[in-house]
């Protein structure tokens, strides 16, 4: 994986702080099991394949102010749990920060000859598989 660049992870840094803040702790329904964080709750509950990972839009695909993101995981007890992302709800810097991004990746998408739409939501998920990459270098420098 490639490394992330210190721009990416200082907005990283400010969306784990907003996502934090919002989400956790997060609960299983039915098993009970508490995930205290977001590294904890990314290592300990299984990634579902990409294809299966749900990106929601709220109006046009290409009105990132109005994009919901739910990143969906599997509870060691098989159990689905949601983690809702909605940048329109983040702050400036890091609405920007996602805005540019997305766009970024998109535009590399689009040229490699794919449709906008599917340009878009597969930026959405280089976003979510390199936050996770994110996630994975804090939880090491934690140790």
């Amino acid at each position: 994986m490639k490394r992330l660049t210190e721009t990416e992870r200082k907005y990283f840094d400010e969306i784990r702080a907003i996502v934090g803040d919002g989400n956790f702790p997060k609960t299983c329904e039915n098993c009970g099991r508490t995930y205290l964080d977001e590294l904890e709750y990314n290592r300990k509950t299984a990634e579902l394949d990409c294809n299966r990972t749900t990106i929601h839009q709220k109006g046009e695909v290409k009105q990132l102010n109005e994009t919901e993101i739910i990143f969906c995981r599997n509870c060691n007890c098989g159990n689905l749990l949601s983690l809702v992302l909605i940048p329109s709800s983040w702050t400036p810097v890091a609405n920007a920060g996602f805005r540019a991004y997305i766009a970024e990746k998109a535009k590399g998408f689009i040229e490699d000859r794919f449709e906008k739409e599917v340009a878009w939501r597969m930026a959405l998920i280089k976003f979510r598989d390199e936050y996770n990459q994110y996630l994975e270098e804090c939880h090491h420098k934690t140790f």
